[in-house]
């Protein structure tokens, strides 16, 4: 079974450019791009999966939206897995980065940010999310149109009080390696 996992970081524009984009070449032209390279000064796309555990899934493309705050944000597709080793890197550069995971599935979302370490916060969204998709179909299927790495989730998440609850990890997120997404089950009651 293969699942892709949405990804959504928000974070300053400055570290958009100084963590995660990328430009490639075709023929000398330059072609704008994002990858996890910068994160650990690697120089190819192909060493992605070696050194990070799973590579941006490039075939869905990206979104990228600036906000006149200074802030943007960056959405994207892996594979499978959360890309736990650069989620922990790009916060530990930046610990204003916030970022956002939910397998496809749409059980729950991760939130990764700072507090004195890489902490993650889960939010159940299984029942919630499927009654506002079910309300939001012909706004969801214009989203895929428009650009396959978005999520109706990132909206449905604006639309909702949140009740975050945090995931306490001591051994630094190994729930998410080598271990695919839709194996890591939601830890708490689903009332929480």
């Amino acid at each position: 079974m293969s699942n892709y996992i949405y990804n959504m970081i928000v974070c300053s524009k400055v570290d958009f450019y100084r963590l995660f984009r990328y430009t490639s070449y075709n023929k000398g032209e330059p072609i704008p791009n994002i990858s996890f390279n910068k994160l650990f000064d690697i120089h190819s796309l192909d060493d992605d999966y070696d050194k990070i555990g799973t590579p941006i899934s490039y075939g869905w493309g990206y979104n990228y939206i600036s906000r006149s705050d200074d802030k943007c944000i960056l959405k994207f597709l892996t594979r499978n897995y959360y890309p736990i080793e650069a989620i922990i890197k790009a916060i530990e550069l930046s610990n204003d980065i916030e970022w956002y995971v939910v397998e496809e599935n749409q059980i729950y979302v991760s939130k990764f940010y700072w507090n004195n370490n890489v902490k993650e916060a889960v939010l159940y969204i299984e029942k919630d999310y499927s009654d506002w998709y079910d309300k939001y179909i012909e706004f969801e299927d214009a989203l895929f149109e428009e650009n396959e790495a978005d999520c109706g989730v990132w909206y449905f998440l604006k639309s909702r009080k949140n009740k975050w609850a945090e995931w306490n990890s001591n051994d630094n997120f190994s729930r998410y390696r080598d271990n695919c997404a839709y194996n890591v089950k939601y830890p708490f009651s689903k009332d929480t």
